[in-house]
């Protein structure tokens, strides 16, 4: 087996090694290490999606919200009463809360609203098949399609 993973033998020996006293590296450190040191901290942002549970069931995913130190069932309990509907933190996504019902965009502006103390607008983000896009407001949306009617 030595010779198929050379690397893994390199440091093993049958004598006893003397590690107390040494500091050693924390995870965070040597994941650093690996990845360069050029590159910063990852900023924080909230997520937000929307996931089909059924033909016509939808629920809303928020998460990222920990990351600026909002309590999830102080926002959860803000959300339930904001939109009348069930609204919990996920059992199945660790971090997150499940709102029951398509109300991503309402939530964006919920948030935007309440902790525009402590979230920027740009770190608001929807995921939508596992690709992230920065949340744009409504208006924005480009449906200019009632204006093309002048014709008939």
């Amino acid at each position: 087996m030595s010779e198929h993973l050379p690397a893994m033998f390199e440091g093993l020996s049958l004598e006893a090694k003397s590690d107390v006293g040494k500091p050693t590296k924390p995870a965070s450190e040597s994941s650093q290490s690996q990845q360069g040191k050029g590159k910063g901290k990852a900023e924080p942002e909230v997520t937000v999606e929307l996931v089909e549970r059924t033909k016509r069931k939808r629920a809303t995913y928020v998460g990222g919200l920990e990351q600026f130190g909002i309590k999830l069932a102080d926002a959860a309990k803000l959300f339930r009463h904001k939109f009348a509907t069930g609204c919990n933190p996920a059992k199945d996504r660790p971090g997150a809360i499940v709102i029951q019902g398509d109300v991503k965009f309402e939530v964006v502006e919920l948030i935007k609203a309440e902790y525009k103390a402590k979230i920027k607008p740009s770190q608001i983000k929807f995921v939508e098949g596992g690709a992230k896009s920065e949340a744009r407001d409504d208006d924005e949306d480009d449906d200019d399609d009632d204006d093309d009617d002048d014709d008939e």
